[in-house]
């Protein structure tokens, strides 16, 4: 049982304030992948050593409906397990790829059915120890017999229905029933073939999955192979889908590497003329758009005895019309006459270094003076009141 180091990345804290069932750090969700494969479970993870299809399901649903997640990653450590439900998990991995961009990190183990959830990602990194593939099926059949005539146990099945209790433990296998399990070993594995090539595309065809004959590959000869695209490590692919969200210039086709393309026109299938030509319509329309808040703040009943305060609110805010009204009819009316302008305030002042003012600020500073002495007249009475005397 090994530790899920992802847990260090990202929050489940939405910018809201609610929680995810998936970690996510700048837009990538990151869902571990670590430990036996089990079809149901739900939450058991690797504190038990296993992870069930339901649990990973679960996370891949949230994640393609989470507007904040643009990317994801696989966190994959597994030898494989049940095949029953990974057909369904795969596909729902495959379908998340058409609109988020998914891609599986070996670390460090992705064989059998770990592989089979790898190959619906878009890209399957690995370091130079990972182990890839164990493309095959496999059904034990233990015949206890024996132990049972040690033991002087003598077993008898009473059934209805005459293959009831086909692939009993008790017994050696018959030739019919193990011709039968046989046929379901080899459905199931035409389905994993079939399904790794059509996730790994021209990378890794569903007969050269089937050539492996289910041996395992690492490090570089994994990616020889085709069974992986490159090395990299879980820290270096969640910088780059990272990049890639705050970049949407960049992009990238199932199985290779990420390169930045500074042309969004390509991308888009239309000419760098009729880019500039749609950038240059939507900078006139904002414009316009700015223009009428402006006036309609300025014209609005609330502006009129405020118009100070709609001037600042039109010119150093984002709010809309109605909220700009709103706001302003919440605030005191302003003086009539409104604000002076900075000539007629000046005209009442005492200039730097000089020696009068003009006549409306001496009679200001006489009232001033006067006002002051009686205040420190008034409070000198006082305190010699209160002192009894001079």
């Amino acid at each position: 049982m090994s530790p899920e180091a992802s847990r260090f990345y990202g929050s489940t804290r939405r910018e809201d304030g609610s929680y995810s069932m998936n970690r996510v750090a700048g837009g990538v969700a990151v869902i571990p992948i670590i430990g036996t494969l089990v079809n149901r479970g739900a939450w058991i993870g690797t504190s038990s050593g296993l992870v069930s299809y339901e649990g990973i399901g679960a996370q891949i649903r949230e994640a393609a409906a989470d507007p904040a997640v643009t990317s994801v990653i696989l966190d994959i450590d597994t030898p494989g397990g049940e095949a029953g439900g990974i057909t369904g998990l795969a596909g729902q991995i495959a379908a998340l790829a058409k609109s988020k961009r998914v891609v599986a990190v070996v670390n460090d183990t992705a064989c059998s059915g770990g592989y089979w959830i790898a190959s619906a990602a878009d890209e399957i990194v690995v370091s130079e120890t990972s182990v890839v593939g164990s493309i095959g099926v496999l059904m034990l059949h233990i015949n206890r017999a024996g132990e049972m005539q040690q033991k002087g146990w003598a077993p008898t099945f009473i059934h209805a229905g005459a293959h009831k209790v086909d692939g009993h433990s008790l017994g050696p296998l018959p030739d019919g029933v193990r011709a039968d399990v046989q046929q379901s070993i080899d459905a199931l594995y035409d389905r994993f073939v079939t399904a790794v090539g059509a996730g790994r595309g021209a990378k890794f065809s569903a007969d050269q999955a089937r050539a492996t004959e289910a041996r395992v590959f690492q490090g570089q000869a994994a990616i020889a192979a085709g069974l992986a695209d490159r090395f990299g490590t879980f820290e270096s692919v969640l910088s780059e889908l990272q990049s890639r969200r705050t970049n949407p210039g960049a992009r990238q086709s199932r199985g290779t590497r990420m390169e930045t393309q500074n042309q969004p026109g390509v991308d888009a299938g239309i000419t760098q003329a009729q880019m500039d030509a749609a950038v240059s319509t939507a900078r006139a329309e904002g414009a316009k758009a700015e223009r009428t808040r402006i006036s309609t703040i300025m014209d609005s009943d609330a502006a009129k005895d405020r118009p100070a305060a709609a001037r600042h609110v039109a010119l150093n805010s984002e709010m809309t019309a109605d909220a700009a009204a709103t706001f302003l009819a919440g605030l005191p009316m302003e003086a009539k006459g409104g604000y002076r302008t900075i000539e007629q305030r000046a005209a009442e002042q005492v200039e730097a270094g000089g020696d009068g003012t003009s006549a409306e600020a001496a009679a200001k500073d006489s009232l001033t003076a006067a006002a002051g002495a009686a205040a420190h007249s008034k409070s000198i009475d006082k305190i010699n009141a209160m002192r009894g005397g001079a």
